[in-house]
């Protein structure tokens, strides 16, 4: 069973996979947006 590049990797597995990367991306896009927040607010400050 070759499961390294998840060509036989079993479908709950694949799409648990799918999930949390979907999660992960929520989750970077949530901290940018909050570091885009406090620069800008810092930047104001600065003017």
């Amino acid at each position: 069973m070759n499961t390294e590049h998840g060509r036989s990797a079993p479908a709950e597995e694949r799409a648990s996979d799918a999930g949390e990367r979907r999660d992960v991306r929520q989750a970077v896009r949530r901290v940018a947006a909050e570091e885009a927040v406090r620069w800008r607010e810092l930047l104001e400050r600065l003017k």
